[in-house]
């Protein structure tokens, strides 16, 4: 699809933007979550 729209350097340029950007969202929710967790830990022990 983006190989009709642009040329195959923008193609890869663009799939490796959406790739990066979909990885670090990943990687912030589960540094999120980690946290949540953590703080959930060291309420129950006090």
């Amino acid at each position: 699809m983006t190989d009709l729209t642009f040329g195959t350097t923008q193609a890869i340029v663009a799939a490796a933007a959406v790739f990066a950007f979909i990885a670090w969202r990943w990687w912030a929710i589960a540094l999120y979550r980690a946290w949540l967790d953590q703080r959930e830990a060291s309420r129950r022990a006090e």
